[in-house]
């Protein structure tokens, strides 16, 4: 499984930069300037803060829809799982955290380049990468759903539904052959709008994992 090298790639940003900063100029870097060398190379980060026990195993669900049809459902687990499974490797053991009731953050990184896309999930221990065909699609946004419900040292977290997965994340876009059209802001829509109104739609959910044996 792959993790993302972002230390050496904002290493390298930073060297370029500050050899083309003048020294008049010379001031910190801060989240405003990192957000902006991020999204210029590609990338969009999002992380989510998470409270489970270590009994708890959370899945990620990854959905494509293209035009209103669903191209594919990816749990991340269950690809996870598979790619061990011939090493002989259960892999559910890495997605459980080891404090008994804690806040987790879990990760979401967007890469996208020409015809690519690429979201990379850090959990725990765990990495995943998963490609997404960007072609054909034009202009796109990304949107978390998260919002803080209840604050724990000042970091508000997500509780979930054993019942049904809870939504974190979607990105959006427009087709290509539409790149003059507008990309308006979807604040509020429920997903089968989201699916219904936009070309290109990738959306993200966080379930409990089901890891009882089964006979």
């Amino acid at each position: 499984m792959k993790s993302t090298p972002l230390m050496f790639i904002f290493l390298v940003i930073f060297s370029t930069v500050a050899i083309s900063q003048g020294t008049n100029n010379d001031f910190d870097y801060d989240k405003e300037d990192l957000d902006m060398i991020s999204k210029e190379l590609g990338f969009h980060t999002f992380k989510f803060p998470v409270r489970q026990t270590n009994n708890q195993l959370f899945d990620f669900v990854i959905e494509e829809f293209e035009n209103g049809k669903l191209l594919q459902t990816i749990s991340v687990i269950d690809v996870a799982k598979e790619k061990f499974k011939k090493f002989g490797l259960d892999v559910s053991r890495y997605f459980q955290p080891k404090a008994e009731d804690s806040v987790y953050f879990h990760r979401i990184y967007f890469q996208h380049h020409d015809t690519l896309m690429k979201v990379k999930i850090k959990t725990h221990g765990v990495g995943s990468e998963h490609e997404f065909s960007f072609s054909g699609k034009s202009t796109f946004d990304l949107r978390a759903l998260y919002s803080v419900k209840t604050e724990i040292d000042s970091i508000g977290h997500i509780t979930l539904d054993v019942e049904k997965p809870k939504p974190l994340m979607f990105l959006y876009a427009i087709a290509a052959d539409d790149k003059d059209g507008v990309l308006w802001c979807p604040a509020g829509a429920p997903k089968d709008k989201l699916i219904e109104n936009f070309y290109y739609v990738i959306y993200i959910s966080m379930k409990e994992y089901d890891h009882t044996p089964k006979n």
